[in-house]
Parts: C-alpha cells; structure tokens; sequence
C-alpha cells in the first residue's frame, strides 16, 4: 500500500496561500515535478521513477504485466564497476495526487496549456511552438537571501497525447520564463526532431 500524507498541526491561512503557489516552506526536487507533471498528463496515474545506468531499453511486457519491462544494457558504471541488466534504483510508491477530482485534473491541465498557449500567458513569449502543443508552467522560486531566485519550467507534451513529462531547473537562473522556459523549448523541439513526440 502507498504511504499517506499524515496531516500535522493546522497552517495558517498565510501558509497555506504560499504553499498552493509553491513557495514558503515547500520544497521539491526537479524529479518529483516531473513525476507531477506525469501523472497530471495522465489522469492521475502515478508513475514510478527509476535511475538507470546508459541507455534504456524497452522490451515487451512479460508474463502479461501491463507495464513494459526497463532494461539497462551491460557495462560499466561511472567508476569501471561492471552493471548488469535492469533498473540501478527505483523510487519507493509515492503519493503524488491521491484523491484529486478528474474536474480539477482538467483545471489543471487548461491552466498549462494557457500558461503557454495564451499570448498572456507567463511561458507564451518563450516556450510557445506552432509545431508541437506544449504543457507547462514557470516557476520563479525564492532562494537565499542576496542570491537570484531559482528558474523552473514544467510540462509534457505533446498536450492533447502526452508521452513525456518534465521538469527544468536552474539553481539561481533568476525567471522561470526569461531562464528555464527557453531551455524546455530546445528540449520539446529536440524531441520534435527526432521524431518522438508523433
């Protein structure tokens, strides 16, 4: 069974207002942004990271498993270890969005596409493409005081048929838009390249 938020003392309503725009006391790492923005694309489905060693391989799902087996190919690690085949870490279950309604996931989800869909939007300017429909949001995230804040920009795309989710961060980059949203766009126009997003 997957572990449950516990509930600690009430917040105050000025804590809670910082933490539903992703700032006082909340704290992220870039990977779990990515696991969110998959599973927000996907309908609620969590999705398990794993750390993996080289290239990855997908082979067909065995003994009738719904998900397809990952696969790492033989070789050395960073330090001429020798590796053999398979996942090197798997993130435990996690709890990303338990319970949310399918209304707010489509909430969501409008609100990412017009974050960079809308000429309004905060990600328009720098990461909106003709070519393929992108996701996402920026973020600005406070830092140390005296130091640029950190750039965030999360998505998935494509945004009517995701098949990826990601997330960029860049420690004291300043704006998400101006910083990290220009660095999206070559990664989704990467993938358009090479033909991953059809």
């Amino acid at each position: 069974m997957a572990p449950r938020y516990t509930a600690g003392p009430a917040l105050s309503a000025a804590e809670t207002l910082n933490l539903a725009i992703g700032q006082g006391t909340l704290t992220t790492t870039p990977l779990q942004m990515a696991a969110v923005m998959a599973a927000v694309a996907n309908g609620g489905k969590r999705v398990q990271p794993h750390l993996l060693a080289g290239e990855m391989l997908t082979t067909a799902a065995a003994d009738g498993a719904e998900e397809p087996a990952l696969t790492v190919p033989p070789g050395r690690g960073s330090e001429g270890e020798p590796m053999g085949r398979g996942p090197l870490w798997t993130a435990p279950p996690a709890c990303l969005i338990d319970g949310i309604e399918p209304g707010a996931l489509e909430v969501l989800r409008d609100g990412l596409l017009r974050a960079v869909g809308d000429e309004s939007g905060t990600a328009h300017a720098t990461v909106f493409s003709e070519l393929v429909k992108i996701a996402g949001k920026t973020g600005t995230a406070e830092s140390t005081p005296g130091r640029p804040p950190h750039a965030w920009f999360v998505g998935y795309v494509p945004a009517d048929r995701p098949r990826f989710a990601f997330s960029i961060a860049i420690e004291h980059g300043g704006s998400g838009a101006q910083t990290a949203g220009p660095v999206a766009k070559r990664l989704v126009m990467a993938l358009h390249r090479l033909g991953m997003l059809d």
